[in-house]
């Protein structure tokens, strides 16, 4: 499974990495689950695309700025953490 949907096979799972490293979620997406300590859940995907346009392919400082500084990051284990 990748972001929500299932694959039978890897030819399946080709374009939707392909669509992902487009839109520039990947590096985002690897930091999130870096930092956070965590794959992202299907829940994350609004927020990992956020840290992607915010970031807007700057440099690796300003993406982990903008991890750092994010909800998901700055609540882990708390308020948002206790409601999953």
């Amino acid at each position: 499974m990748y972001e929500g949907r299932a694959f039978e096979d890897v030819s399946g799972l080709v374009p939707a990495l392909e669509e992902a490293a487009r839109r520039g979620t990947c590096p985002s997406a690897q930091l999130f689950a870096y930092a956070l300590r965590r794959s992202p859940t299907v829940r994350d995907q609004p927020e990992v695309a956020a840290i992607a346009a915010r970031w807007g392919h700057g440099t690796i400082a300003e993406l982990v700025k903008q991890v750092v500084t994010s909800d998901a990051f700055r609540l882990r284990g708390g308020a948002r953490g206790a409601a999953r």
